[in-house]
């Protein structure tokens, strides 16, 4: 996996657990693919049951169920379907659907549950029949689930301590009338004859309990017979804890729908003796159906680790089957087996430990060839990179091909994986094409000016024609012949004409000065061997198929004839027209190869046509951004090779014909953009006040930054108009900045001033904190503040500090004194509802209730209180003399709390008084004794020196 890939990949596969946990959390319940996805794949247990915690299709679940998972999630799996089934079972109204389920569901509580919810009788019946354990069936018979349920449900428990709490707490009184005389019968067994009594007591006491109507002998007969059956059903049930299986369930249920009645005989010995042993059966076959399910369990765990090793090896998860394969070896050999034979599974994973291994290898190897491919690659990016930079242009392309067919040759897997290196070969391609075209349009250009300095060479060497100076004119027709070796090739069609020109002239010269060339006899007699060498070089490239080497190889020799410098006169023009007939076979062989190329050209001339209408269409709704455009069109057309010779013109003039219209109009338009500017500048200059000395206003300067901003939204002018006006635009605007400046500086000097005022303020404001009085320090401390909303701001970086400091110097002082003023009502409030109450205790214990005149106080008092205050007043008046006793106490102890109570808020406080002392007159005008006259009088005088 390539860098790319691992940053798009979900964070639901992060390799960290709690990233992956709060992913699935956040997938929504309509992905079940991705749902799915995560359950089967991922190896944390938590993040598969978070995931199958929003899967609510039963039909998927049943799916889920049916497929090899980890124990704990096909654990989560079952409960969650069965509730499923639960919630449908209760919902649906077809018994048959209903029966069908109800089969399915094998959790007790569910099933408790639907014998309590079920609407149908039948249905509450059965799922008791299917619950074994006797405390759950105890809870369930303390709710309403209906007779029949609760009596199918004590006929199950045979625990006397769960029989006595039926007995008490069953919600049905059949029930609870059942369990007590299954209770009754258990305690009357124990006192029962023993079983030293024989089997003559033990009949005896059968024809007791048969009925009036019955002869002995069919009674005998029936007992024997219910013995005989009840022994083949408990022999029944060993033969099923012997041989345990997977229908050991369904036929134990049978033997108990089956099992005898014994309630007529209950009390005989026999029959309790079998009784005991058929639930001594039943709680072994219980003990071992469930052992044998956990060894099934077990092993449907092993199957599902099986599956699951097997879907990790698809997956190349090898490092995770390895470990799952371990753990499924070591889970096999720590257990014991008692049912289920595991060798066949053993083997099984014996086969996929040989695959693991084998994978292994596979994989090692894939590795190996992978890093060397990932090596070639960056090697092959390397060397076309080197291709760009190389200063020698000439035979790279064939170098080039070689590389790129190397890269092509690669698999698309790495290509894949790697994208980056991709990007770098393509990018390193690009350049090296860019390059080759710009060096190969700079050869052309190079034929043009050689044939203008040869011309430049004909005419100087014309020249020496009419030099008198032989010796000067030796020198310089060398001098003017090396010049010529060194220009290099002319266009091919001038080539010819510009040699015998500038030969003949020479021929002309030398003439005049062949003292001076007899030593050229020499260097031409050596040049006559090199070039009848080029020949024969020549002529065996002639018939060459490899088109660029050879190309590439005549055009050197021909470079390299031309640095020869010339042969012997009467051979000269014999070798030039051998060389040129050999080079000439090869190209015009090569020309022929190439015209079969045309179908490229076509191919040209389909994409420049493209181009020529995407510019015609620009041009329709032309804009100022269209420029742009044309011009990445005209970057494209570039790159676009040749089209046929009879096409190049004409396509070539339509696309020049759409570029220069748009020239056109964006010329017309920066027309119509210097009139603007033009005005915008009048505008301007309208601005400038009359004489130099006038002040500039701040409105007329926010007028030119108008002006400036609207300037920015007009295009470009004319290139020759341009400068000077906007040289003119912002001399004008400098005017304004330059007034707009002082007056900044200004507004900065007054600024300075406020700041030193408010320092001033904020020195005042820390001495007014050492005033004697709070009064004082406020009145102070409003007054500083009205003087600093007076003053002007300071500078930006002062102001902020300033006012943080002044604001936090206030808001502390006020903030303190808040927080006093909060204590002091806390407590004042705390002695009114003090108060309150001991008045409303009062009027309880006098018998009158709270004056209307005073509702705000009760309100204040929550109905406990006065709930709590009445019910004890209630209990001292429901009395005689005792009672009035304990009201003289409670009275006394009233007053003694309104002494210690403090004061309270002076409107409630007068209010209060009266309500206490009308309460306190009407209890001691109740008892008018002369004591209680007396203690009457005391609350006065205390609460008047409160």
């Amino acid at each position: 996996m390539g860098l790319f890939d691992f940053l798009k990949q979900p964070k639901w596969k992060s390799s960290k657990t709690p990233v992956r946990l709060a992913a699935v959390k956040e997938i929504a319940a309509s992905e079940l693919d991705t749902l799915l996805e995560i359950i089967k794949d991922d190896t944390e247990d938590e993040i598969c049951i978070a995931a199958l915690e929003k899967i609510t299709d039963t039909h998927i679940l049943e799916q889920l169920a049916r497929e090899s998972l980890r124990p704990a999630l096909h654990q989560a799996v079952a409960e969650k379907l069965e509730t499923r089934y639960t919630a449908a079972l209760l919902n649906d109204s077809e018994q048959q659907v209903q029966e069908s389920l109800l089969q399915k569901i094998q959790d007790p509580q569910l099933l408790a549950k639907i014998a309590v919810q079920a609407k149908k009788v039948a249905l509450r019946v059965n799922a008791v029949d299917k619950i074994h354990d006797q405390q759950l069936l105890t809870d369930l018979l303390q709710q309403a689930c209906g007779k029949k349920p609760a009596l199918a449900a004590v006929k199950k428990i045979t625990d006397p301590g769960f029989l006595q709490i039926i007995a008490d707490k069953a919600a049905n009184k059949t029930a609870r009338t059942q369990a007590a005389l299954k209770l009754q019968s258990q305690s009357g067994g124990e006192s029962s004859p023993s079983s030293t009594a024989g089997t003559e007591g033990a009949v005896s006491t059968s024809e007791q309990t048969l009925p009036p109507n019955t002869t002995k002998t069919t009674a005998n007969a029936e007992y024997g017979l219910l013995l005989e059956t009840g022994n083949k059903f408990c022999k029944q049930i060993e033969l099923l804890c012997t041989n345990m299986g997977d229908g050991a369930e369904n036929d134990f249920a049978a033997i108990v729908r089956k099992w005898p009645d014994f309630s007529d005989c209950s009390d005989l010995l026999e029959v309790k003796e079998l009784e005991q042993t058929y639930r001594d059966l039943c709680i072994n076959f219980s003990k071992t159906h469930k052992e044998f399910l956990n060894e099934k369990d077990h092993f449907a765990t092993i199957l599902t680790r099986y599956d699951r090793v097997k879907s990790l090896l698809a997956k190349d998860n090898l490092a995770g089957a390895e470990t799952l394969l371990d753990e499924t070896f070591a889970d096999i050999e720590q257990t014991n087996w008692h049912w289920i034979n595991s060798a066949d599974i053993s083997q099984d994973l014996i086969q996929l430990r040989q695959q693991l291994e084998q994978r292994k290898d596979e994989l090692r190897g894939i590795a190996s060839r992978e890093n060397e491919q990932l090596e070639l690659a960056t090697v092959l990016c390397d060397q076309m990179e080197e291709l760009v930079n190389n200063k020698e242009r000439y035979h790279l392309d064939k170098e080039a091909k070689q590389l790129t067919e190397k890269w092509d040759d690669l698999p698309e897997s790495l290509k894949d994986q790697h994208p980056e290196l991709i990007t770098r070969f393509q990018n390193a391609r690009k350049n090296f094409t860019r390059k080759q075209q710009d060096f190969y349009k700079e050869q052309e250009w190079q034929l043009w000016t050689n044939k203008t300095h040869k011309e430049e060479l004909c005419q100087k060497v014309t020249a020496l024609q009419d030099d008198d100076d032989l010796h000067n004119v030796s020198r310089l027709l060398k001098e003017y012949q090396a010049a010529w070796k060194q220009i290099g090739p002319v266009p091919h069609k001038d080539s010819e004409q510009l040699w015998q020109r500038f030969t003949t002239v020479c021929d002309e010269v030398y003439a005049r000065c062949q003292k001076f060339y007899a030593e050229l006899d020499a260097q031409r007699e050596q040049a006559t061997t090199v070039k009848q060498e080029f020949c024969v070089q020549a002529e065996q490239h002639a018939q060459s198929t490899d088109w660029k080497q050879s190309a590439d190889f005549l055009k050197e020799l021909q470079k390299q004839w031309k640095a020869t410098g010339p042969a012997e006169r009467d051979l000269e023009q014999e070798l030039y027209v051998r060389f040129r007939k050999a080079c000439d076979t090869f190209f015009d062989r090569r020309s022929a190869f190439y015209a079969q190329q045309d179908e490229k050209r076509k191919d040209n001339l389909a994409a420049k046509e493209v181009l020529c209408r995407e510019v015609e269409n620009l041009i329709k709704t032309p804009t100022m951004d269209t420029g742009k455009q044309i011009q990445k069109i005209q970057k494209q057309w570039k790159t676009i090779g040749p089209v046929p010779r009879q096409n190049d013109e004409e396509i070539w003039r339509r696309f020049r014909t759409s570029c220069d219209s748009y020239y056109t109009w964006l010329d017309e338009q920066r027309q119509q953009n210097l009139g603007q500017k033009t005005a915008l500048c009048e505008q301007v200059v309208a601005l400038l006040p009359e004489s130099d000395t006038a002040p500039v206003e701040k409105g007329i300067i926010d007028q030119v930054i108008a002006i400036q901003k609207k300037w920015k939204t007009i295009g470009p002018v004319p290139r020759k108009d341009a400068d000077p006006l906007w040289k003119r635009f912002t001399s004008t605007c400098d005017r304004f900045f330059i007034e707009r400046k002082k007056l900044q500086q200004e507004e900065e000097k007054q600024r300075r001033e406020n700041q030193i005022a408010k320092e001033d303020i904020l020195r005042l404001a820390g001495e007014a904190m050492e005033l004697p009085t709070e009064q004082e320090i406020t009145e102070r401390l409003k007054e500083l503040q009205q003087q600093w909303k007076e003053i002007g701001p300071a500078p930006w970086d002062h102001e902020q500090i300033l006012w943080d400091e002044f604001h936090g110097l206030c808001n502390a002082f006020f903030a303190k004194k808040r927080e006093r003023y909060l204590e002091k009502t806390a407590v004042l409030e705390e002695n009114l509802k003090k108060k309150e109450e001991l008045c409303f205790q009062l009027e309880r214990l006098a018998g009158t209730d709270t004056p209307t005149e005073a509702p705000a106080t009760d309100k204040d008092l929550d109905l406990a209180e006065q709930f709590k205050i009445a019910r004890e007043a209630n209990f001292l008046l429901a009395g005689s003399s005792e009672n009035s006793q304990r009201k003289r106490e409670e009275v006394r102890r009233i007053q003694q709390e309104w002494k210690q109570a403090g004061n309270t808020f002076r409107e409630k406080e007068q209010q209060l008084w009266k309500r206490y002392r009308r309460a306190i007159d009407k209890i001691y005008a109740d008892n008018p004794t002369p004591q209680n006259r007396k203690k009457s009088s005391q609350p006065t005088a205390s609460t008047s020196a409160a």
